[in-house]
């Protein structure tokens, strides 16, 4: 049974996810050709294909060297880029988290019609304050998970 069986409204249009500490694990380390490790947090593979079977999801990351084409690549070769309609960079954008800047590019990208229509799920301080300077709603993952953190938000909004 799906963990959004008992959801009976659903204010949600967007996800926006950070990538690291959120999707992957960070400081996986390099592989010998200098490329960066894809290590998917536990379960979040399965998570991405339910969330995205109900939303459209787009991440808002601070990457120091990477643009959104080469974080793409690397979620690719995790096997995960697919479930991202769009990616935005801090990199690209100059304008690193807490900066709301990437999370309303990641919000519109995605089609959001409002931005109190859209979820942000990450895992640091940075997160929270981007996400309320942009003015959408924000979830810390939760350790069982980023389905799990989305379906108790669902359910928390719900009461």
């Amino acid at each position: 049974m799906s963990a959004f069986g008992a959801v009976s409204r659903d204010p949600l249009e967007v996800l926006v996810l950070d990538i690291g500490g959120t999707v992957v694990r960070e400081g996986a380390g390099f592989l010998p050709d200098g490329t960066l490790v894809v290590e998917l947090q536990p379960g979040v593979e399965k998570d991405l294909a339910e969330l995205a079977s109900r939303y459209t999801i787009t991440a808002a990351t601070n990457t120091s060297f990477m643009s959104a084409g080469e974080v793409r690549a690397y979620l690719d070769r995790g096997g995960v880029g697919h479930y991202f309609a769009e990616i935005v960079t801090s990199f690209d954008h100059r304008a690193p988290k807490p900066d709301p800047t990437i999370v309303v590019l990641a919000a519109r990208a995605g089609g959001a019609t409002a931005m109190d229509r859209v979820l942000f799920v990450g895992d640091a301080a940075s997160d929270e304050e981007a996400a309320r300077a942009a003015g959408v709603h924000f979830a810390f993952v939760a350790p069982d998970g980023l389905g799990a953190t989305v379906a108790r938000w669902l359910l928390e909004r719900d009461k």
